[in-house]
């Protein structure tokens, strides 16, 4: 007579939010997944994550408010006390930078003094070329605030 029709079968697809079959024979539906999300940078939350904080514990909200000012002071106060000191830190470095510089060419003069040519030749010329690379170096670099 004619071939058989074969039954469709069930196939079960999965989603992100849950699984469900379709059935093949059936006139399908668009169906679309909409995913949402929020972020936000800093302490202070978005007024809708405020909102659900608050019916979770009214006081929440302030704890949280009174957390970030004391955190943006703090922060005020490290930038203050910074740059109060860079400028001794950057004498100090370039003074102390000059002090070993000076006690290696030093040393390299001593050591070609008691007869210790090479080791003497050595540490004049390792010393001087590190304070020019040094020297080189600080000049390739952008000038910091």
């Amino acid at each position: 007579m004619g071939k058989k029709k074969k039954k469709p079968k069930k196939r079960k697809q999965k989603h992100n939010s849950s699984s469900f079959s379709i059935v093949k024979n059936k006139p399908q539906k668009n169906h679309t997944i909409i995913e949402q999300q929020k972020f936000f940078a800093g302490p202070i939350p978005s007024p809708e994550v405020m909102q659900e904080y608050k019916d979770i514990d009214p006081g929440l909200p302030d704890r949280i408010m009174t957390m970030a000012e004391k955190q943006q002071a703090h922060r005020t106060a490290m930038e203050r006390r910074e740059q109060k000191i860079y400028p001794f830190l950057l004498v100090f470095g370039q003074l102390l930078g000059f002090f070993l510089g000076i006690v290696a060419l030093l040393g390299g003069f001593y050591l070609i003094s008691i007869n210790k040519d090479a080791q003497g030749i050595a540490t004049l010329v390792g010393s001087v070329a590190t304070l020019i690379g040094i020297y080189i170096y600080n000049k390739k670099q952008p000038p910091t605030p």
